[in-house]
């Protein structure tokens, strides 16, 4: 970057680009700092102007836009966008380490009676419980998502045998089984189906396997 800094004052007299500074309470922030060079009688620079604007506010906007588009609002999990992308990038290493890959289709089979009887806050509430009790039993390396309404899937990565996805789905319906509880101490219990489909021998692209799951 300093190369191209000063390869560019040199040249056309003025550089332009992102810079972290940091205000007198420790606090960093994003700037955009234009430099220009001003040139004596002779044409050569005799000094420099930089102008700092502070584009902190604009980056938060950019992250929280770019968070939206591939993560669920309500739970926070990847959304079907990031889950696409993930399980074709996972399908992509598997292909080339001979290893397998597994997707868990996971629907809460009485979420409807819970939206009904209880409300719809009550639901997103017990929706986010789920997923947070989900995410306990998922590797750093697997990504769990939320597809919309109350499905969810997980995609498993460097699998081995098919009997490993069965043995998280396994472990999936037995965490479902304790109650929920929302507010008011109301006890909900949600019990869910399951499919399993396995790279590469149910299917070969992320559309494929999600689908036979």
């Amino acid at each position: 970057e300093i190369n191209v800094f000063q390869l560019n004052l040199a040249n056309g007299g003025n550089w332009q680009g992102e810079v972290w500074c940091q205000r007198k309470n420790g606090e960093l922030f994003m700037t955009k700092l234009s430099v220009s060079a001003v040139r004596n009688r002779r044409g050569s620079p005799s000094h420099f102007v930089g102008v700092f604007t502070d584009i902190t506010q604009l980056k938060q906007t950019e992250e929280r836009l770019a968070r939206m588009a591939h993560f669920d609002a309500l739970t926070g999990l990847p959304n079907r966008a990031l889950i696409m992308e993930r399980l074709s990038h996972a399908i992509n290493l598997a292909a080339r380490h001979q290893t397998m890959v597994g997707i868990i289709f996971i629907d809460l089979d009485n979420f409807k009676t819970v939206n009904d009887g209880l409300g719809h806050v009550a639901g997103d509430h017990l929706l986010q419980q789920v997923a947070q009790r989900l995410s306990k039993r998922v590797r750093q390396e697997d990504t769990l998502g939320r597809l919309g309404g109350d499905e969810f899937v997980l995609v498993l990565e460097h699998l081995r045998h098919p009997q490993q996805a069965a043995h998280v789905a396994q472990s999936i319906l037995e965490t479902l089984e304790e109650p929920f509880m929302l507010e008011g101490e109301q006890a909900v219990y949600v019990r869910a189906s399951i499919g399993i489909s396995m790279y590469p021998a149910d299917g070969q692209s992320a559309m494929e396997l999600l689908r036979d799951a």
